[in-house]
């Protein structure tokens, strides 16, 4: 007769608590009715933020807010969404529904949303229909403090000091909107270490500004993935597991990656 004992003393690692991260996309009123519903709405708010929404994600202690998405990250251009919002151009949100969207919600924004939320910040890439200078400027405008093209227009547009990026995502997934991607994109990585700092290391290690590149890992790769999954638990960075099988939960399981960010978890089980 088979006998499982529980051992509640041996502790094999630490579940981090960012494997609880929150998901805000721009799809139906998520972002605006939702979180954000401007300076001048009759719902009570904060620099645009409904009051109610924001009270409830705090009470729920949420560690992590990953924005702009999701497939909209992929057609999403930070560009539009900075400077006056009256100037801020017009975007068709081709993913969900086809509505139009003023932008009004855009960087400044989400910083905003995290500051009063009081949760880490997680930016993601356009992999879908950016490009890699698009990609380093945004990470130079968010968190490069020195003189420099985007620090300098980041300035312009009321925020002189840098903010904190704890996680940046290269793409939404690897798959469709998020460029299909494999693991031997890791060498973009690099380009957007020099953007934040000269002194950064590779993916899935401490940076100096942005504190975490995070690579898609969704389509698994018994070659490269395991190998990046594993990396990690010896380093300080993170991997995301955008839907976590039964590979992803061995790898936790066993220490092989103490650093952990999710959202939309279907763990197999």
């Amino acid at each position: 007769m088979a006998k499982l004992v529980i051992d509640a003393n041996r502790k094999l690692s630490k579940i981090n608590k960012e494997i609880q991260g929150q998901f805000s996309e721009h799809l139906g009123r998520c972002i605006y009715e939702g979180l954000y519903v401007g300076e001048n709405s009759d719902i009570p708010n904060v620099n645009g933020m409904r009051t109610d929404v924001v009270e409830a994600l705090k009470n729920i202690k949420v560690p992590v807010l990953r924005w702009p998405g999701g497939c909209f990250a992929d057609e999403y251009h930070w560009k539009d969404g900075i400077g006056p919002k009256e100037s801020r151009k017009k975007m068709i949100n081709t993913n969900w529904g086809g509505v139009v969207e003023d932008n009004s919600f855009g960087t400044h924004e989400f910083f905003e949303l995290c500051r009063q939320i009081g949760c880490e910040t997680y930016i993601n890439g356009n992999m879908g229909s950016g490009t890699v200078q698009e990609m380093s400027e945004w990470v130079e405008y968010m968190t490069f403090d020195g003189v420099s093209p985007m620090a300098d227009l980041r300035a312009e547009n009321g925020h002189e000091k840098p903010w904190t990026v704890d996680f940046f995502g290269i793409g939404n997934e690897n798959w469709g909107c998020g460029g299909n991607m494999n693991p031997e994109i890791l060498p973009l990585c690099l380009v957007l270490q020099k953007a934040a700092s000269r002194s950064l290391r590779l993916v899935c290690h401490r940076m100096v500004h942005a504190a975490f590149i995070i690579f898609q890992c969704v389509e698994y790769r018994a070659d490269i993935s395991d190998c990046q999954l594993r990396r990690c638990g010896r380093g300080r960075g993170a991997q995301i597991c955008h839907e976590i099988d039964d590979r992803c939960v061995g790898l936790m399981a066993d220490g092989g990656c103490r650093n952990n960010i999710s959202q939309n978890i279907h763990p197999a089980v």
